[in-house]
């Protein structure tokens, strides 16, 4: 192979490397987030699909929905919530401090019935919550989630039943803005359910008593 030749190929290889595991952006997203916050929010999707839903983007409304399936029927996130949660505490590591803070934050209940529980929960006054909002002015998933939070307060990913029950045909699967908020949500409650041992245990007791008050 001639020199030309060769040296053509590799260019061509490494453009369509790159070219691959380039970040999504958006007008929307770059007007609240600086180019760092956007790498890391394309990695808090990148998580998503590759860990939550085990899949990739090519296959995602598949993979999204086989998911939501396992959810109603079985009541869980995963066959190993704890060891999924260990994999998000090193998605936060390798996000900046600043895109972690623009989108929760952590406390500790102060008060009855349940005080020193470590809670994390979505943050309604940082830069996610702004975007999520002009969002909403062209995207209607983003306009029942935000509606949602302002009267809720929180990312309560038991929205999304009632949501996907209705629009489960019209979903834009494609759209990184809608996995991105999917995302959020679902992180949320994995987080909720496994960073405080105290309070994953009173869960797991209630959903005990109440399979037992069930049967």
């Amino acid at each position: 192979m001639k020199l030309g030749a060769r040296s053509f190929l590799i260019g061509l290889f490494i453009l369509i490397l790159f070219g691959c595991s380039k970040n999504f952006s958006s007008s929307e997203l770059e007007k609240h987030f600086t180019t760092v916050e956007i790498e890391d929010l394309n990695k808090i999707n990148n998580f998503f699909i590759t860990k939550f839903l085990k899949s990739d983007q090519k296959n995602f409304k598949e993979a999204f929905l086989s998911f939501k399936h396992r959810l109603v029927f079985k009541g869980q996130f995963s066959n190993n919530d704890e060891l999924l949660f260990k994999k998000q505490l090193e998605l936060y590591n390798s996000i900046s401090k600043s895109t972690f803070d623009e989108i929760w934050e952590v406390g500790v209940t102060s008060g009855p019935p349940f005080p020193d529980e470590t809670y994390m929960d979505g943050k309604t006054n940082g830069k996610y919550y702004s975007f999520l909002n002009e969002l909403s002015e062209s995207n209607a998933f983003a306009q029942s989630c935000y509606e949602r939070i302002e009267r809720t307060g929180d990312y309560n990913a038991l929205h999304l039943d009632s949501y996907f029950h209705y629009n489960r045909d019209t979903f834009d699967y494609d759209d990184f803005h809608n996995q991105l908020i999917l995302a959020i949500y679902y992180l949320t409650a994995i987080d909720a359910s496994e960073r405080d041992q105290k309070r994953k245990k009173r869960f797991e007791e209630f959903k005990e008593k109440a399979k037992l008050d069930f049967e």
